[in-house]
Order: structure tokens, then C-alpha cells, then sequence
């Protein structure tokens, strides 16, 4: 009887069960000793705990492969900051909006639309790719969050989701960063014949809402 605890899957529950039954055998031993029937009870007890411990760890390694699963499948979709939160439980769908203060970085790059139409497409993607993998480090780096890619330009978060005490300052590092990133990428750019970047950036900071936004089939967080 004590190993059917092997079915129950809430930690809480399961020992709140343990506990219950534990009371109750020391207590029915405790009365059979004062009629002279000695009743063991460290055996049973001893199966409930072993079955209740292999639930709890069967399930905390089911636990850790789907976040592990989920940060493969999603590392490459959503920010680190993002993915962390939500695997924390802290971001779910249909959780409402909340204002919070926080920073925006906005970058593009200068004459894009005009640049692209001279080449192939996979030259462009090929060139925005390399460039956004830069900028994409350097604002990680500085605790923010890429927000999205809007053709030539980005959008980032800077305190959302994660609070930072100047989310201020995280930008404008990140700005620094991503023009000293830069001169890497012209610097390979040249070395390829390619036209070095030009880029701008606007830093913008204030009481932001923000959260899930879309319909219930498709919403992102931003």
C-alpha cells in the first residue's frame, strides 16, 4: 500500500500523504504495543519514501529534459532573457500586460533599401544575418532583450523582462558595443568587397507596457 505513493505526482501532496500515514502507523503501533502485538513500522514507511522519492525523481528529470528541449527548439526564437523567464514560469500566454519602466534600442542601417535592391537575395540575407549576429551579442551582453527584426533593423528591451537598476546605461553600453562590433563586420566586409554599414541608433527610455500581444493563436511578447 505505502508504494501506491509512486502515483502521486505533486511533491506537496505526496509528502503531506507521507506524513499523514507515517502519524497514523506510529500511532496504531503505538496502540497495539499497550495490548502486546508489536506491529513494524519502519518498512512500510521506508517503501512510501523510496516510492515517493523515485516519483519526484523521475519527474524532476522529465522536468529538466522538456526545459532542455524547449530551450533547443526556442534559443534561437525568443531572447535568453525571454526563454528564462518563461521557463521559469514568470511569462505564460494570456497573462495580461504590465507597466514597467524600461528602455528601447532601435538600430538600422543607413541606405539599406537601396542597397538591397542591387542584390541577390541570399547576398542580403547572407549580409543581415552576419550583421545581426553581432549586434544580437552585443545587446545580449548588456542584459537585453532583442525584441525583433524589422527588415535592415532591430528592436531591443532593456529592463523587460529582466528589472535592471539603469536599464539607461545597459543601452548605451550596448550601443558602444554594437558600433565596436561594427568595424568588425565592415572590417570583413571590405576584406569579402562588400560596401561597409553604416548604422543609426535611438535609445528611447520610459513607462513601457508591456507583454503578450496578438491574438490567442499567435501572440508574441513585446
Amino acid at each position: 500500500v505505502a508504494t501506491l505513493l509512486w502515483w502521486i505526482h505533486s511533491p506537496w501532496r505526496g509528502g503531506a500523504v507521507l506524513l499523514v500515514g507515517a502519524l497514523a502507523l506510529l500511532y496504531a503501533s503505538t496502540m497495539l504495543l499497550s495490548h502486546g502485538l508489536i506491529m513494524p513500522v519502519a518498512s512500510a514507511m521506508l517503501f512510501g519514501l523510496v516510492a515517493l522519492a523515485g516519483r519526484f525523481g523521475l519527474e524532476a528529470i522529465r522536468d529538466a529534459r522538456e526545459k532542455n528541449f524547449l530551450r533547443r527548439s526556442f534559443s534561437g526564437s525568443v531572447s535568453p532573457q525571454v526563454m528564462k523567464e518563461i521557463l521559469a514560469g514568470r511569462i505564460q500566454p494570456g497573462q495580461r500586460a504590465g507597466r514597467t519602466r524600461a528602455c528601447v534600442l532601435f538600430a538600422d542601417i543607413r541606405g539599406f533599401t537601396k542597397r538591397g535592391e542591387g542584390m541577390e537575395p541570399d547576398r542580403l540575407i547572407a549580409l543581415l544575418n552576419r550583421y545581426f549576429s553581432a549586434m544580437t551579442t552585443a545587446i545580449n551582453r548588456n542584459h537585453g532583450a532583442v525584441d525583433k527584426f524589422i527588415g535592415d533593423g532591430l528592436m531591443a528591451l532593456f529592463g523587460a523582462p529582466e528589472p535592471l537598476e539603469c536599464p539607461e546605461r545597459n543601452a548605451m553600453e550596448a550601443a558602444q558595443d554594437m558600433l565596436e562590433r561594427l568595424v568588425d563586420v565592415n572590417r570583413e566586409l571590405v576584406r569579402l568587397g562588400e560596401e561597409p554599414l553604416r548604422i543609426g541608433i535611438g535609445i528611447h527610455s520610459g513607462d513601457l507596457v508591456v507583454g503578450y500581444v496578438g491574438s490567442s493563436d499567435r501572440n508574441e511578447y513585446t
